[in-house]
């Protein structure tokens, strides 16, 4: 492990220090302010009430919102639980994932969430909102009661079928 030596005569700014100490932390200062909102500069603002896009487009939803009602699934960045939304009576999924500091899973949830911000199509999930608490982002989407197409399809989708979806999107 390689120490840094750092001046204690003068005063250093924070950033510095953060920089100066390496800390994984430091890399994503830019990203999580010391509120614990995420900010992806320049596409979205993502904190405990909710989700501004740069566009200017704000969905305000937060935890105590939902009752969870069971439990869909679990997979490589999280689970997803079946909730209903306290205010409207809705039935929506929730998409908890876990923050690490990874960049590549930080590109993926500003990925994720920008691509169900933009596609808005009948044929597509309905988007409602994200938020961040802790160190977990929320994502609420449209239920869909028949499930993925992967476990409706275990041997893997039809030709037809995937042309049929294809050509329903575009």
């Amino acid at each position: 492990m390689q120490r840094i030596k750092v001046n204690l005569k003068r005063p250093q700014p924070l950033k510095q220090i953060s920089q100066a100490t390496a800390s994984p932390f430091a890399t994503f200062s830019t990203i999580v302010d010391p509120t614990g909102k995420l900010n992806f500069e320049g596409k979205a603002s993502l904190g405990k009430d909710g989700i501004q896009f740069a566009n200017g487009a704000l969905y305000n939803i937060k935890l105590d919102d939902f009752e969870t009602i069971s439990k869909l699934g679990q997979g490589q960045f999280g689970i997803v639980q079946k909730v209903k939304h306290k205010p409207t009576n809705v039935i929506m999924a929730l998409k908890e994932i876990r923050l690490e500091l990874d960049q590549n899973k930080l590109n993926h949830i500003i990925m994720e969430l920008e691509v169900l911000h933009k596609s808005k199509h009948p044929n597509i999930i309905e988007f409602y909102g994200a938020f961040v608490v802790e160190s977990c982002v929320y994502m609420s989407i449209e239920y869909m009661d028949a499930g993925s197409l992967d476990k409706l399809y275990k041997g893997g989708i039809p030709e037809p079928v995937l042309a049929k979806v294809a050509t329903s999107v575009t």
